[in-house]
Protein backbone atom coordinates (compact mmCIF):
# COMPACT_ATOMS: atom_id res chain seq x y z
CA UNK A 1 0.00 0.00 0.00
CA UNK A 2 1.11 3.82 -0.39
CA UNK A 3 0.53 4.78 2.58
CA UNK A 4 1.70 1.55 4.64
CA UNK A 5 5.67 1.65 6.41
CA UNK A 6 7.18 -1.16 8.34
CA UNK A 7 8.15 0.21 11.96
CA UNK A 8 10.88 -2.33 13.62
CA UNK A 9 10.06 -3.58 17.06
CA UNK A 10 12.06 -3.16 20.35
CA UNK A 11 12.87 -5.59 22.84
CA UNK A 12 11.75 -4.93 26.63
CA UNK A 13 13.34 -1.60 28.10
CA UNK A 14 13.20 -1.80 31.77
CA UNK A 15 11.95 1.48 33.46
CA UNK A 16 14.10 1.38 36.13
CA UNK A 17 15.44 5.16 36.07
CA UNK A 18 13.50 7.67 38.00
CA UNK A 19 14.74 11.51 38.22
CA UNK A 20 18.26 10.35 36.89
CA UNK A 21 18.50 8.31 39.60
CA UNK A 22 18.38 4.21 39.80
CA UNK A 23 15.77 2.60 41.64
CA UNK A 24 16.85 -0.67 42.35
CA UNK A 25 15.85 -3.50 45.15
CA UNK A 26 17.25 -6.25 46.54
CA UNK A 27 15.47 -9.47 46.85
CA UNK A 28 16.19 -11.13 50.56
CA UNK A 29 14.76 -13.72 53.23
CA UNK A 30 12.98 -16.71 51.88
CA UNK A 31 10.29 -16.72 49.19
CA UNK A 32 6.91 -15.48 50.36
CA UNK A 33 5.34 -18.72 49.91
CA UNK A 34 7.93 -20.14 52.34
CA UNK A 35 7.44 -17.56 54.66
CA UNK A 36 5.80 -18.36 57.89
CA UNK A 37 2.92 -16.51 59.74
CA UNK A 38 2.80 -15.64 63.31
CA UNK A 39 0.66 -17.79 65.57
CA UNK A 40 -2.52 -16.22 67.00
CA UNK A 41 -0.39 -15.39 70.10
CA UNK A 42 2.15 -13.58 68.20
CA UNK A 43 4.71 -16.42 68.47
CA UNK A 44 6.46 -18.43 65.77
CA UNK A 45 6.77 -21.46 64.91
CA UNK A 46 9.90 -22.29 64.61
CA UNK A 47 12.45 -21.82 67.64
CA UNK A 48 14.81 -18.88 67.26
CA UNK A 49 12.47 -16.74 64.79
CA UNK A 50 11.14 -13.43 65.67
CA UNK A 51 8.06 -11.93 64.70
CA UNK A 52 8.57 -9.18 62.24
CA UNK A 53 5.44 -6.55 63.42
CA UNK A 54 3.92 -7.61 66.65
CA UNK A 55 1.58 -5.06 66.37
CA UNK A 56 0.15 -5.57 63.54
CA UNK A 57 -2.94 -7.40 62.93
CA UNK A 58 -2.05 -11.23 63.77
CA UNK A 59 -3.11 -12.04 60.04
CA UNK A 60 -0.25 -9.69 58.82
CA UNK A 61 2.23 -11.02 61.25
CA UNK A 62 5.51 -12.95 59.34
CA UNK A 63 8.42 -14.51 61.11
CA UNK A 64 12.05 -14.28 60.17
CA UNK A 65 15.53 -15.82 61.17
CA UNK A 66 16.12 -12.23 62.07
CA UNK A 67 14.93 -8.62 62.67
CA UNK A 68 17.59 -8.09 59.63
CA UNK A 69 15.82 -10.51 57.33
CA UNK A 70 12.36 -9.23 57.63
CA UNK A 71 10.43 -7.81 54.96
CA UNK A 72 9.72 -4.62 53.53
CA UNK A 73 5.89 -3.96 54.23
CA UNK A 74 5.38 -0.28 52.83
CA UNK A 75 7.18 2.21 50.78
CA UNK A 76 6.34 5.44 49.78
CA UNK A 77 7.92 8.05 47.43
CA UNK A 78 8.31 11.54 48.56
CA UNK A 79 8.60 15.08 47.07
CA UNK A 80 8.76 16.98 49.59
CA UNK A 81 11.92 15.66 50.39
CA UNK A 82 10.93 15.87 54.30
CA UNK A 83 13.50 14.09 56.39
CA UNK A 84 12.14 11.76 57.93
CA UNK A 85 8.58 10.07 58.68
CA UNK A 86 7.72 8.42 61.85
CA UNK A 87 8.96 4.34 61.97
CA UNK A 88 10.35 4.70 58.30
CA UNK A 89 13.97 4.54 57.10
CA UNK A 90 15.00 7.09 54.46
CA UNK A 91 17.03 7.38 51.45
CA UNK A 92 17.79 10.56 50.31
CA UNK A 93 17.63 11.15 46.38
CA UNK A 94 18.03 14.47 44.35
CA UNK A 95 14.72 14.85 43.93
CA UNK A 96 12.56 12.44 45.99
CA UNK A 97 13.18 10.78 49.11
CA UNK A 98 12.49 7.06 49.40
CA UNK A 99 10.64 6.13 53.32
CA UNK A 100 10.34 2.26 53.51
CA UNK A 101 9.06 0.56 56.48
CA UNK A 102 9.16 -3.25 57.79
CA UNK A 103 6.99 -2.45 60.58
CA UNK A 104 3.15 -1.17 58.70
CA UNK A 105 0.07 -3.33 59.45
CA UNK A 106 0.74 -4.76 55.90
CA UNK A 107 1.75 -8.23 54.46
CA UNK A 108 5.55 -8.01 52.71
CA UNK A 109 5.78 -5.89 49.40
CA UNK A 110 5.56 -8.28 46.96
CA UNK A 111 5.51 -5.70 43.83
CA UNK A 112 6.10 -2.48 43.50
CA UNK A 113 4.66 -0.17 40.30
CA UNK A 114 4.14 3.54 38.85
CA UNK A 115 0.88 4.28 37.82
CA UNK A 116 -1.54 6.71 36.52
CA UNK A 117 -3.85 5.18 38.74
CA UNK A 118 -4.50 1.84 40.62
CA UNK A 119 -4.19 -1.17 38.89
CA UNK A 120 -6.96 -3.51 38.57
CA UNK A 121 -7.78 -6.25 40.33
CA UNK A 122 -7.83 -8.33 36.88
CA UNK A 123 -3.99 -8.59 35.97
CA UNK A 124 -5.77 -8.80 32.49
CA UNK A 125 -6.84 -5.09 32.39
CA UNK A 126 -5.72 -1.86 32.78
CA UNK A 127 -7.21 1.20 34.41
CA UNK A 128 -7.90 4.01 31.87
CA UNK A 129 -8.17 6.72 34.04
CA UNK A 130 -9.30 9.96 32.71
CA UNK A 131 -6.09 10.98 30.92
CA UNK A 132 -4.78 7.59 30.00
CA UNK A 133 -4.08 6.71 25.98
CA UNK A 134 -1.96 3.89 24.44
CA UNK A 135 0.89 4.55 21.86
CA UNK A 136 -0.76 3.63 18.58
CA UNK A 137 1.38 0.72 18.27
CA UNK A 138 -0.23 -0.36 21.70
CA UNK A 139 -3.66 0.40 20.44
CA UNK A 140 -5.07 -3.50 21.44
CA UNK A 141 -3.08 -3.81 24.28
CA UNK A 142 -5.74 -3.46 27.09
CA UNK A 143 -8.90 -2.15 25.22
CA UNK A 144 -10.84 -3.21 28.34
CA UNK A 145 -11.02 -1.21 32.09
CA UNK A 146 -11.51 -2.21 35.19
CA UNK A 147 -14.23 -4.29 35.57
CA UNK A 148 -15.79 -5.27 39.03
CA UNK A 149 -14.43 -8.43 39.83
CA UNK A 150 -17.72 -10.62 41.24
CA UNK A 151 -15.93 -12.34 43.94
CA UNK A 152 -14.97 -8.96 45.99
CA UNK A 153 -16.84 -6.49 44.36
CA UNK A 154 -13.76 -4.29 43.71
CA UNK A 155 -12.19 -2.70 39.92
CA UNK A 156 -8.78 -1.65 41.55
CA UNK A 157 -6.40 -3.68 43.90
CA UNK A 158 -6.65 -2.85 47.12
CA UNK A 159 -3.26 -3.75 48.17
CA UNK A 160 -1.62 -0.92 46.49
CA UNK A 161 -1.86 2.69 47.57
CA UNK A 162 -1.56 5.90 46.87
CA UNK A 163 0.21 7.50 50.20
CA UNK A 164 3.22 8.87 47.76
CA UNK A 165 3.50 12.98 46.97
CA UNK A 166 5.75 12.07 44.53
CA UNK A 167 4.07 12.37 40.20
CA UNK A 168 5.76 11.37 37.04
CA UNK A 169 4.00 11.43 33.71
CA UNK A 170 4.10 7.86 31.83
CA UNK A 171 5.35 9.66 29.00
CA UNK A 172 8.45 11.11 31.11
CA UNK A 173 8.84 7.98 33.04
CA UNK A 174 9.23 6.15 29.43
CA UNK A 175 11.29 9.02 27.79
CA UNK A 176 14.10 9.11 31.08
CA UNK A 177 14.12 5.23 30.36
CA UNK A 178 15.04 5.83 26.65
CA UNK A 179 11.85 3.96 25.79
CA UNK A 180 10.83 6.95 23.13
Amino acid sequence: MKWCQDIRGIGPIDLDELEDTIVCGKRGGSDYLDVEMARSDGSCPTSGQVNCNPKSSSEKQVCAASSNDCPVTDLILDASMADKKEGYTTLKGKKFNVHYTKTSNSLPLTDFRIEEDLPCFNRDQENEGPYKSHYVLEADYSLQDCTIEPNNKLASDPRYSEDSTYTISMFKLQYENGVI
